[in-house]
């Protein structure tokens, strides 16, 4: 048995036999990336490439030549940590696993992830940080036309009905570091032979259709809140961050796309949201890329063509730090897309890279290890990893140390009346105040006005989130100026109750026109043009600026009066 230089290793942990070998390490510090070379007889020879990831399970299989087999496995190295590994081979069998296994419960290990979170926090706090939005954190829960619903990973729902469609069996890329949808694309098309445009169309549907039906996205919504964040990049081709983040400037790009059409994004400004597909959009059913050598080409297309068509968006890509969650980028593309993405060589750069879970890919995780030093990982599921940047950012906006966010029980009134939130963009505050009045004398117990119930100190997101959530009406007012904007917290609010009139099956939101003509698509053609259309669908109320009128007042004491009755 021999050793890489610097490495110990107690030989008794070796033992085989004529048929089977048994490897296994405990404890050892991994200081650097190493080798262990074992020859047997009949000849066999093995090379293991060991390194330390946090909370990281890596299987690899090959099939080894007769008498050969050769396995490799690379992880980010960590001075001090102790690395757990395991590795049997059948002799007689045609595939070999190895499994690397590495604790992160160690102090140093604790340190080095703090520091980490420490950095990227404050970097979010300069403004000086692009989410990077790959597949593994859209979520979501999609309900079908006969009510039912389902809950999962969005590209895993879009590949299993991409496979259906045709009628080959379910694939996932996750094994083969590939993306779900890649990979069922790739297989539809060796197994049915279809061209590519075929089935492009088909996933375009199925992306598009699958986006109007889906009621929730929580991570998404969970990044959303994050008010630091203005510039997104989107690794997927559906709407869903666009909707989260809403109302946001949607950019996206396409080499097929003619050459002076205008595809980059708006100058930078702390009031409007930007989301950029780099990959284009399902919506646009051909411009969008549905397998690997579609996304090789959209990456090559920036790299050729960015300077002169997206000089803002590379600008801003190139002097920014990049914080990618969910993306499980293959070893090939994520480097091509970090070199596009820098000015300097990935060792010499000066800006930093997140990844909320380590690579999948070991190959792409070994390249990072050894050629760029700026760049860190979490190792969090990408979920968990958005929930935990919020909780920290919210503790930071309120200069508190992070604990587990504790949400508030609806508040209680003497009375027994409905409580009402109000939504309203600042230029209808006097109008908000007179409906508040209003309901009060028509029998709501209580009504949420956000500058009213805000008291100093407060983490007024979060504030704004609990009581949407606790309140038994949700009143929107529409405006001519709530419609002009672009941009304000009321957009957010409204979406916040959007989804969760989907887990009410009574009335829950009434619009409330504010405006001396009655509410109308026309006359709101910013609200009519968005998911907000909805609400041209429910019983409206008609108060100029705030004023309920006779008849309106019977009706919302009479739902007042309902409420009390369920």
């Amino acid at each position: 048995m021999a050793l890489g230089q610097n490495n110990n290793l107690d030989t008794s942990s070796l033992t085989h036999t004529a048929t089977n070998l048994k490897f296994r390490v405990q404890g050892l510090p991994i200081r650097s990336l190493f080798s262990l070379t074992s020859t047997l007889d009949p000849p066999y020879f093995l090379h293991i490439s060991l390194g330390c990831v946090p909370r990281v399970r890596h299987t690899f299989d090959t099939t080894p030549s007769p008498g050969l087999g050769l396995l490799a496995g690379h992880c980010f190295p960590k001075e001090g940590n102790a690395a757990r590994g395991s590795y049997e081979s059948n002799m007689a069998s045609t595939t070999d696993t190895i499994q690397l296994d590495a604790s992160d419960t160690g102090p140093e290990r604790l340190a080095d992830n703090e520091d980490s979170w420490y950095s990227l926090i404050e970097r979010v706090k300069a403004r000086a940080v692009i989410p990077v939005i790959g597949p593994e954190l859209l979520d979501v829960t999609v309900q079908s036309s006969d009510g039912a619903s389902k809950t999962g990973s969005f590209y895993r729902l879009v590949s299993e009905a991409l496979c259906t469609h045709y009628g080959i069996a379910p694939v996932s890329g996750g094994s083969r570091h590939v993306w779900d949808l890649h990979a069922a694309v790739a297989a539809v098309i060796a197994d049915k032979e279809k061209s590519a445009e075929k089935v492009r169309r088909a996933t375009a549907r199925i992306v598009n259709s699958l986006c109007q039906n889906t009621i929730q996205f929580p991570s998404l919504s969970v990044l959303a809140k994050i008010d630091a964040f203005d510039f997104f990049v989107s690794l997927t081709c559906d709407d869903l961050l666009g909707r989260a983040l809403a109302p946001a400037h949607l950019a996206t790009f396409s080499p097929r796309a003619a050459t002076g059409s205008a595809v980059d994004i708006p100058a930078p400004h702390p009031n409007q949201r930007v989301v950029f597909q780099i990959f284009g959009a399902a919506s646009s059913l051909t411009d969008f890329a549905i397998h690997e050598e579609d996304a090789l080409e959209y990456l090559f297309a920036l790299q050729s063509e960015g300077s002169r068509r997206l000089p803002i968006a590379l600008s801003e890509l190139r002097k920014r730090d990049l914080l990618f969650i969910g993306c499980n980028l293959p070893d090939w593309m994520g480097r091509s897309l970090l070199r596009l993405v820098n000015d300097d060589r990935l060792y010499a750069k000066s800006t930093q890279e997140f990844f909320s879970d380590t690579a999948a890919d070991p190959s792409l995780t070994a390249f990072f290890s050894r050629f760029s030093p700026n760049t860190m990982s979490f190792g969090a599921q990408a979920g968990a990893f958005a929930d935990e940047l919020a909780k920290r950012w919210s503790a930071t906006s309120q200069g508190t140390t992070p604990s587990s966010p504790v949400r508030s029980e609806p508040s209680t009134s003497d009375s027994a009346g409905p409580t009402a939130f109000i939504s309203y963009a600042s230029e209808n505050n006097e109008a908000a105040r007179c409906l508040a009045d209003a309901l009060r004398n028509v029998g709501f117990s209580d009504v949420w006005l956000d500058r009213k119930k805000l008291i100093a100190g407060d983490d007024w997101s979060l504030r704004i989130d609990e009581a949407i959530q606790a309140c038994d009406f949700f009143l929107p007012l529409l405006s001519r100026e709530a419609d002009k904007r672009r941009e304000g917290v009321y957009w957010a609010e409204w979406d916040e109750a959007l989804m969760r009139s989907r887990r009410i099956p009574d009335e829950f939101i009434v619009p409330v026109g504010v405006d001396q003509a009655p509410p109308s698509k026309t006359a709101y053609p910013r609200i009519s043009g968005s998911k907000f259309i909805e609400f041209f669908s429910r019983d409206m109320v008609h108060a100029p600026g705030g004023v309920l009128s006779d008849e309106a007042k019977a009706e919302m004491r009479e739902r007042a009066r309902r409420f009390l009755l369920r």
